[in-house]
């Protein structure tokens, strides 16, 4: 039977790095720890886990940390995941497959997701990192497509949308043979979710039909064009087209969306048509594949049919992925007092 190490960096990370230890331990034969200065309990919460905790200084390269940490791996298979994601056997959230066509390797879809909240945490600290390995990479490979791509992510997830759409339109107009269909379709996109974000409705859909042209079946830009639709106020007609995206084609190479962000999105237009029985029905589908607003929109309509138990479950799947937990604890908590006042009285 194959072997697995399981891989982190990681710097002051109490926070998230005991959820990640968690959802790894029992699937990794191993876990490895390169902490890179940690003054927080990271280290001990680490070798609570059973963890191998080795120590380096930061030197700003993030590639050379990274392989430092690979070193010390001696299983077969090694996964390499950041202190706040977590692994759920579920599919694949983030694109992994460029390394594996440099190899001639066809990627295969997974059953295994892997959520990310670092991006979502509201510390900027961890995407500028990100972004300045990038540029760094840049400037010593100026050609490199796949580096300045990542690099147009990393502003866009920085909301640099100036940037990133300057990055993005180089990519498309110098450097496009390079990439594949599948890619420069990706890229506009991405492309036309900037236009959208920067208020141009007619750049934004004008770049997702490119990019639909240019690869049939583009579910990413389907869903662009359905947010411009809810923008727009348009929610019937973007109800529709959401409807008819394949969830499961939203993972594509360089980005993804989530199918429990699709489903949200179907649930809020549901809720501005008043098809509350609908948005129930959605929102019982993403207790498999939670989002933080589905969940609370889920316990909400709950709460209003005076189902208090089915609530409670949806606040509790909404607790460990939320930006602000204390608000979903002190939903949980009066919820459950109300369960236990129904209870007394029985």
């Amino acid at each position: 039977m194959s072997t697995l190490s399981v891989c982190c960096l990681a710097r002051n990370e109490e926070l998230f790095l005991p959820k990640m230890l968690a959802s790894v331990r029992d699937i990794a034969d191993e876990i490895i720890i390169l902490d890179t200065g940690s003054t927080d309990a990271t280290i001990e919460l680490a070798k609570a886990f059973g963890a191998r905790v080795e120590i380096a200084d930061w030197n700003d390269d993030f590639g050379a940390m990274r392989n430092k940490v690979l070193s010390y791996a001696t299983k077969d298979w090694v996964l390499m995941l950041d202190a706040d994601e977590l692994v759920y056997a579920e599919r694949i959230h983030e694109s992994v497959d460029v390394s594996l066509r440099k190899q001639t390797l066809m990627p295969l879809q997974s059953e295994i997701e892997i959520h990310h909240y670092g991006f979502t945490d509201g510390k900027p600290l961890r995407r500028i990192r990100n972004r300045r390995s990038f540029e760094a990479e840049l400037n010593k490979n100026p050609t490199d497509s796949f580096v300045r791509t990542h690099l147009a992510l990393s502003l866009f997830l920085e909301k640099d949308y100036h940037k990133a759409e300057s990055y993005f339109d180089i990519i498309l107009t110098t450097q496009s043979r390079d990439l594949t269909p599948e890619a420069r379709s990706i890229i506009m996109a991405l492309l036309a979710e900037i236009y959208r974000l920067q208020q141009k409705p007619v750049q934004a859909k004008m770049q997702a039909q490119r990019a639909m042209r240019l690869m049939g079946g583009n579910s990413l830009a389907e869903y662009i064009m359905a947010l411009v639709d809810i923008d727009e106020k348009l929610y019937e007609v973007a109800e529709r087209r959401l409807q008819t995206i394949d969830s499961n084609m939203l993972t594509q190479r360089f980005f993804s969306v989530h199918k429990g962000e699709l489903y949200t999105e179907i649930i809020k237009c549901s809720l501005r048509g008043g098809k509350f029985d609908q948005a129930f029905q959605y929102a019982e589908l993403m207790l498999e594949t939670p989002t933080h607003d589905g969940m609370m929109i889920g316990g909400a309509l709950c709460e209003k049919k005076r189902d208090y138990t089915t609530a409670l479950k949806f606040y509790q799947h909404a607790l460990p992925i939320s930006p602000v937990p204390s608000e979903v604890q002190a939903k949980i908590e009066n919820v459950e007092r109300i369960l236990a006042a129904q209870e007394a009285q029985e």
